[in-house]
């Protein structure tokens, strides 16, 4: 045997009403969250970058100290040991660049989606009213 409950009409707009804001915050969290991606991307192409031309530096620094006389001090020649090593420690090889825009792309047409959606629940939430 079931039993039934009788709902007025306040409590089902302000039920309503209640998910629709949940589903906004939910979908406002969202998108902050794919900015937050895209940002995060940007901030790792910038450092490969930046990477990139701290190593075409080097070698240019290289190609230098080749053309240029060494000198005969032997602080300077362990100076620039340690230099050399701690320099072919700090580089290693990333993701390629292509790989990262195909990502950016596909985050992009769901950022629209996400917006649409967003704008549907406004105008739901506003007929409640």
């Amino acid at each position: 045997m079931s039993e039934y409950v009788k709902v007025k009409a306040p409590e089902i707009t302000y039920g309503a009403t209640n998910l629709l804001q949940s589903q906004i915050s939910l979908i406002t969290t969202l998108q902050h969250y794919q900015e937050y991606k895209k940002l995060r991307k940007d901030e790792l192409s910038a450092k490969i970058d930046f990477k990139n031309k701290i190593e075409k530096l080097k070698e240019l620094l290289d190609n230098l100290s080749r053309a240029l006389p060494e000198s005969k001090f032997l602080e300077e020649k362990k100076e620039k040991e340690k230099l050399e090593k701690e320099i072919s420690l700090n580089f290693s090889k990333e993701k390629p660049i292509k790989q990262k825009k195909q990502e950016k792309a596909k985050s992009d047409n769901a950022a629209l989606s996400l917006d649409e959606e967003l704008e549907e629940i406004r105008k739901k939430l506003e007929k409640l009213k």
